[in-house]
């Protein structure tokens, strides 16, 4: 059971620009594209290997599914073959970068690859957001099934309780931990509700992945890269998370005097 960030944020909805589901089915953007943004250092030819790589992976697991007489199965035998290939080492804030050249993932990361073989499958989904963490519910036309990406054991559960349980816990655990001190916020937050449990897009987690490279920037103390990386976040899915932290890294900017602030997209201001 895995942290997504140390800021606990309250639920709101999204506002993106793109709808990420018409663009998937007409063709007009990637699910890469969004978790790259056009950038993370990662070089062209290792995106286009990466890509050729799952979409041959995506063909052969496909040819499979007949041969299974519940879709469950089918889902069952993906899940874990997926992790076995592509999700081998369990980094806290991987970017999706991180997962194609070194195949590091966290939560946001692992779920954004199995949101991205699912769509591929034209199998219904919902990504679920909460405070701390982030997972998937696959559908079928019988069930619902859950896949924790970071329980590589145990993590594909099709029991309605345990699926209830797991929720649960992720829906209460912002409101019990205290980790949201270690980032010097908690006058800002703690008259705030933590319990996130929102259903969001693959858009949406494109905006969680530059999330959490913006809390790794900021706990390196690297504020100005922390903006960046908000900034596409922002760009994908404008949560009161990223809002909150938006103030709490301009307000260590102007108490960083080693800091030239001026390189800070002009966009940005704490009114």
């Amino acid at each position: 059971m895995i942290l997504l960030n140390f800021i606990a944020p309250t639920g709101s909805k999204a506002n993106g620009d793109i709808n990420p589901k018409d663009s998937l089915k007409d063709g007009s953007i990637k699910p890469i594209d969004l978790y790259l943004d056009g950038n993370q250092n990662i070089v062209d030819s290792k995106v286009i290997a990466f890509e050729k790589a799952l979409e041959g992976f995506i063909e052969q697991i496909a040819r499979k599914k007949r041969k299974y007489k519940r879709e469950s199965k089918f889902l069952e035998y993906a899940f874990y073959k997926t992790h076995h290939k592509f999700l081998k080492n369990y980094v806290l804030y991987s970017s999706f970068g991180d997962l194609i050249e070194n195949s590091n993932y966290d939560c946001v990361a692992g779920t954004a690859l199995y949101a991205l073989i699912l769509e591929r499958l034209d199998i219904d989904y919902t990504i679920k957001e909460f405070d701390y963490h982030v997972l998937l519910i696959a559908k079928t036309d019988s069930e619902e099934i859950l896949f924790e990406s970071t329980d590589p054991i145990n993590g594909f559960v099709k029991n309605k309780s345990e699926i209830k349980k797991r929720i649960q816990f992720y829906t209460t655990l912002g409101q019990e931990t205290g980790l949201i001190q270690s980032i010097g916020a908690k006058e800002k937050l703690d008259q705030q509700s933590y319990s996130v449990n929102n259903d969001i897009n693959i858009q949406q987690l494109a905006g969680l992945l530059f999330y959490n490279m913006a809390v790794k920037s900021y706990n390196e103390t690297s504020y100005i890269q922390a903006i960046q990386s908000l900034e596409k976040g922002i760009r994908h899915y404008n949560a009161n998370r990223f809002q909150i932290f938006l103030e709490i890294l301009l307000d260590n900017l102007e108490d960083n005097s080693t800091v030239n602030t001026e390189d800070i997209n002009p966009e940005y201001s704490c009114d």
